[in-house]
């Protein structure tokens, strides 16, 4: 069924109910055959919604469906359905006085309809369903139940009274009938001739007079017999349909009490034993109601299924009571939901304690606030929800919820962790688009203020690494490579994603370590040549100055300064000499280029230079 009529009898039953055909004129065979419908001899493949089988609901945990009859209903997100569960859940029990009295009196129907029962104790039975209709909770199913049998008891009354005036009838029609053979022999005489050879037939006339009187009432009599006759028929199929029309409805609105009540008086009512359902063929009402195993329901049939729905009831609600015991609110809701969705006027449903009931609201209420914040995606609320269902009950299998909201959080995290990196790389592209991301993963992670702060700042921390990365490249161009890498943290952030210029840094830092280790190596020819160390010293130094990469070391400047004045001799005589060979003077260069030799033997300025000035002057290479 596209709808699951059970819960709120949606779809009206006498619109489903079976309209039996105009009798015929000349019936045949038993009443029933004229109003039972008869839609194949063949046996035909049953849908799976068939009634029998599934007259007790059945829960399924992991999607919420409740089935009953064959069809699915999926309470928790049946807008409809679960707001009347949480009305009922958030009523007090009904026992009242006047609850009570109303309890009383449909119990003691039932009782009284497990027996035998009489006419006037079938009309007693509808006063007092007509009592008991006075009860709000009723919403007056009573008063048309006892309407109906009431009805269904005036029908067959009539019904009863034709049958015995068609016994009178043809009493009476048997008598006339022998009086008119009576009259019809006495008036056979023997024909006699007249004097002309003519027959003459010796006949009375009152006789013929009252043999065809009688014949006249004898076809009045069998007119009226047949007209009782097709009376009885029609008042009979149409008392059937009406009195089943209103156990169908009352076992749609689930009013098993009723129905129970209803079928028993039933059998009763109409005792031909004829119990079978007109049902309309095509109909929903068919569809739950199909045949099993060939055999066509019947009115026995509803009072089953309403008895084991009742008996069922109070076993569900001792379940539930037990499991609230245990502290598992999970299967306890299950359990009440099943016996809900099919027993919600049955009576241990209705005494159900108003505290033992908010238990259970309390774990419906969260468990949805729970799948509505996962489904909005605020975690921490679904992380707090998911705790206090853990609290109450002890059965609760937060599993796949707590990995799910995990995944989640951790990948906001890191999309916001990412997000963090593309401000620092100035990448404002790469941080607007994972701080969306981490955004429609977690709206609501608390991290997301300060990414938004970050995003507020972005425009200022983009200008001042701007200012930075130019900073860098004038320092840079000035040959403050020292200065670069002992500042590198300040300007790290800001040249992180220029490759060219974090290339730089990682080449100053090479360098100024060449440059230290030439320096200590230095200070350590000093330290311990007291000859010729200063001039070994100056004289590596000097080489480093002389690279364009160490030209302006203020580190290597002061190194220089240091040796100065221990090398003075030879520093002198190599700088006289490079003066007079910039003058041209290269005999007075060679004399001097030959004293700082004399000064420092291993001197390799002296002897760069001698080896340049010589060929100048001799012509030829010099050999030393």
């Amino acid at each position: 069924m596209k709808n699951f009529i059970i819960l709120f009898g949606i779809g009206t039953a006498l619109g489903q109910v079976y309209t039996p055909p105009a009798p015929q004129t000349q019936p045949s065979g038993p009443a029933q055959d004229q109003i039972v419908t008869t839609p194949s001899s063949a046996p035909q493949k049953q849908d799976d919604r068939s009634l029998f089988g599934n007259e007790i609901p059945l829960m399924d945990p992991n999607n919420n469906q409740v089935t009953f009859m064959g069809a699915k209903w999926d309470v928790a997100n049946n807008g409809a359905v679960r707001a009347r569960f949480e009305k009922y859940l958030c009523e007090p029990a009904d026992n009242s006085a006047d609850a009570q009295r109303y309890r009383s009196i449909i119990n003691d129907i039932i009782t009284q309809t497990e027996r035998s029962v009489k006419t006037d104790a079938l009309i007693q039975i509808g006063k007092n369903l007509r009592l008991a209709s006075s009860f709000p909770g009723d919403g007056d199913q009573s008063r048309a139940l006892g309407n109906a049998i009431i009805l269904a008891l005036d029908s067959t009354r009539a019904i009863a009274r034709r049958t015995q005036e068609n016994e009178e009838l043809k009493d009476d029609a048997a008598k006339l009938a022998s009086k008119r053979n009576e009259w019809d022999n006495n008036n056979q005489v023997a024909d006699k001739m007249n004097s002309k050879g003519q027959v003459v037939q010796k006949r009375s006339k009152k006789n013929l007079q009252a043999i065809a009187t009688n014949m006249t009432l004898e076809a009045e009599i069998k007119a009226i017999r047949a007209e009782n006759k097709m009376a009885n028929i029609k008042d009979a199929a149409f008392a059937k349909v009406q009195y089943q029309s209103l156990l169908v409805q009352l076992f749609m609105q689930r009013r098993f009490d009723h129905v129970i009540i209803g079928s028993r008086a039933y059998r009763f009512i109409f005792a031909d034993g004829d119990s079978r359902l007109r049902i309309k063929e095509g109909s929903d009402a068919d569809k739950a109601f199909g045949d099993v195993a060939g055999m066509p329901p019947t009115v026995a049939s509803l009072d089953s299924i309403a008895s084991t729905v009742r008996v069922d009831a109070e076993k569900a609600i001792a379940s539930v009571r037990l499991l609230l015991a245990q502290n598992k609110r999970g299967a306890a809701t299950a359990r009440l939901l099943e016996a809900y969705a099919t027993g919600e006027f049955l009576q241990p449903l209705i005494t159900f304690p108003l505290e033992e009931k908010q238990k259970i609201y309390d774990y419906w209420t969260t468990r949805q606030r729970l799948i509505m914040s996962i489904n909005s995606r605020d975690y921490d609320q679904a992380t707090k929800l998911m705790n206090h269902l853990k609290e109450t009950d002890t059965d609760f299998d937060d599993s796949a919820a707590s990995g799910y909201i995990s995944a989640q959080t951790k990948a906001s995290n890191l999309a916001l962790r990412n997000a963090k990196n593309a401000l620092k790389n100035g990448d404002e592209a790469k941080f607007n688009d994972e701080i969306a991301k981490a955004a429609s993963i977690w709206p609501k992670n608390p991290a997301l203020t300060e990414a938004e702060q970050g995003l507020a700042q972005f425009d200022d921390k983009v200008d001042e690494y701007g200012q930075l990365r130019k900073e860098y490249r004038r320092l840079l161009d000035e040959k403050k490579f020292r200065y670069l890498l002992e500042n590198k943290r300040k300007y790290m952030e800001a040249i992180y994603s220029d490759e060219e210029l974090l290339t730089s840094l990682d080449q100053i830092a090479s360098n100024i370590a060449e440059l230290d280790q030439t320096i200590a190596a230095a200070e350590e020819y000093v330290r311990k040549d007291r000859t010729y160390g200063a001039f070994v010293a100056y004289e590596l130094l000097s080489k480093k100055r002389a690279e364009q990469r160490f030209s302006e070391d203020e580190k290597l400047s002061r190194a220089l300064e240091s040796v100065t004045p221990a090398a003075a001799g030879l520093i002198t005589a190599l700088k006289s000499a490079q003066e007079k060979e910039g003058l041209g003077e290269y005999g007075t260069a060679l004399a001097w280029y030959l004293k700082a030799r004399a000064i420092y033997p291993s001197s390799d300025f002296a002897e760069e230079g001698i080896n340049k000035l010589t060929p100048q002057l001799l012509g030829a290479t010099v050999d030393r």
